[in-house]
C-alpha cells in the first residue's frame, strides 16, 4: 500500500460504492417483488440502470487511462526505489515486496 497515490485507488473505491449501492437496490427489488408494487418494481428497474450505466463509463474510463494508470504505477515506483536508501518507510516497503515475490 505505501506505493499507491491516491488517484490509483480511487476507481476501485467507487466500484464498491456502487456494488453496495447495487446490493441495496436488489434488497429494495427484493421487498418490491414480495409485496408485487408495481411502482417499487419500477423503480428498481430504474435504478438499476442508472447503475449498469455508471458502470459502463467507469469501465470505459478505466480502459481508457488504462496507461495513465501504468505510468502513474510506474513512477510512483521508481520514486520509492530512488529512496531506498534513504528512507526505512521505502526499504521495509521494498524489502517486504521482494520477500512476498521471492515465496
Amino acid at each position: 500500500s505505501h506505493f499507491l497515490e491516491g488517484k490509483i485507488v480511487i476507481p476501485p473505491l467507487i466500484l464498491l460504492v456502487v456494488g453496495f449501492f447495487v446490493f441495496f437496490i436488489a434488497s429494495l427489488g427484493c421487498c418490491g417483488a414480495i409485496k408485487e408494487n408495481y411502482f417499487m418494481l419500477l423503480a428498481f428497474g430504474a435504478f438499476l440502470l442508472i447503475i449498469f450505466l455508471t458502470q459502463l463509463v467507469i469501465g470505459v474510463t478505466a480502459a481508457v487511462a488504462k496507461d495513465d494508470f501504468a505510468n502513474a504505477m510506474r513512477l510512483s515506483l521508481r520514486k520509492s526505489l530512488g529512496n531506498y536508501t534513504y528512507t526505512d518507510v521505502d526499504r521495509q516497503a521494498w524489502d517486504s515486496t521482494q520477500r512476498y515475490v521471492s515465496d
